[in-house]
């Protein structure tokens, strides 16, 4: 068509821009691609957060199992040790014992 003249709006084919109405096709698909981005940067996040978060409930979940050994071999080695105890203090009161008995074998 020739320029000055009339031309209605859904024949022209040339893609133009034109303020307020429209964003460019070149700005329409970088927007695009940036919030395509976005979410897939998100979905990531998203992944890695839930993954962090199950690590951390294992490591929690270990760490109070470890405190619960921890505990219960503290008490064996208390139990331990008093068992020792009693059985030093029963070798010293069988060493007397002997030893009374091989005194009064002597005198006998």
């Amino acid at each position: 068509m020739k320029p000055g003249r009339f031309t209605p709006p859904g024949l022209n084919t040339q893609t133009h821009y034109v303020p307020g109405h429209e964003t460019p096709p070149n700005k329409a698909t970088a927007a695009q691609r940036i919030e395509s981005n976005l979410k897939s940067l998100t979905a990531n996040m998203t992944r890695h957060k839930e993954m962090l978060l199950e690590k951390f409930v294992k490591l929690d979940e270990r760490l109070r199992e470890l405190e619960q050994r921890k505990h219960a071999l503290a008490i064996r080695e208390l139990c331990v040790a008093r068992r020792e105890d009693e059985l030093l203090a029963g070798i010293d009161a069988l060493d007397a014992a002997q030893a009374r008995l091989n005194a009064m074998l002597k005198n006998a």
